[in-house]
């Protein structure tokens, strides 16, 4: 294996390993220039080996392609990063929390203070492997058949263990908003512990960021009126903050 091929291959193991990785800082462990990574990526992207979203080199797994989780998850990164700071900052001492599938729940849990004791319910993998990092978090983990595009678990059993729960808040992702539709998954399969989550929880905070307001998917799991709470990031329009307020709906912009 001549050297080229030596790099090509230290930069998929990198890239196999994390979520994304930066031009510059692929650069930097691989010591070459930045014109060399480009190169070896365009080469890795004619055989879609990677791919390549808002800055971010990602490995391109085959068993992911159906709803593209790593893209997900480096899209608006820096508008959900701060929503979910303001989610965290809700959690609450002795706090039953659902954490809904989505990649903006899952950074929720990275920002729960480590000295908080609450319980936490949550369906995918990338959510429970956070958990396991707060010592004083209670798990409960809904199993069943595994959805690798999303990390998820679902089955009746999971969803009937939610509508036995009585959870103080929930944090619920959504791919679309709609004034006239409602609230809106990609996937049908997600539809059944999302709309159980909402019915056991308290208080219903809705996590999404502003590209996803106007924009419907097929599977339609709240009204917009089911909420309590919303947290967004600053690019949404003026219009929905006027909505929010006719349904009394708490509407926060980070």
């Amino acid at each position: 294996m001549g050297k080229p091929e030596k790099r090509i291959a230290q930069m998929l193991e990198i890239l196999k390993q994390e979520r994304g990785v930066s031009v510059k800082d692929l650069a930097a462990r691989l010591d070459v220039s930045e014109v060399t990574v480009r190169r070896d990526i365009e080469k890795l992207k004619k055989n879609q080996q990677v791919n390549f979203v808002s800055g971010a080199v990602m490995y391109a797994s085959s068993e992911d392609k159906s709803y593209q989780l790593l893209e997900e998850e480096v899209k608006n990164y820096s508008e959900k990063d701060r929503i979910a700071q303001k989610a965290a900052s809700l959690i609450e001492e002795d706090d039953v929390v659902i954490f809904d599938v989505g990649t903006t729940a899952v950074q929720v849990v990275k920002y729960i203070p480590e000295e908080i004791n609450i319980t936490a319910v949550c369906c995918t993998v990338n959510t429970l492997i956070e958990l396991r990092k707060k010592k004083n978090v209670q798990i409960i983990f809904l199993g069943g058949y595994f959805h690798r595009g999303t990390e998820m678990f679902e089955s009746q059993e999971g969803i009937r263990l939610l509508e036995r729960t009585c959870a103080t808040k929930v944090f619920s992702t959504a791919a679309g908003v709609s004034e006239m539709l409602g609230v809106t998954c990609v996937n049908n399969y997600e539809i059944g512990i999302k709309t159980a989550a909402i019915k056991s929880a308290l208080k219903k905070i809705l996590l999404v960021d502003s590209t996803k307001f106007d924009r419907v998917c097929s599977g339609r799991f709240a009204s917009l009126g089911d909420f309590d709470v919303i947290i967004t990031d600053q690019g949404i329009s003026p219009r929905w903050k006027e909505i929010t307020q006719e349904l009394e709906i708490e509407f926060y912009t980070v």
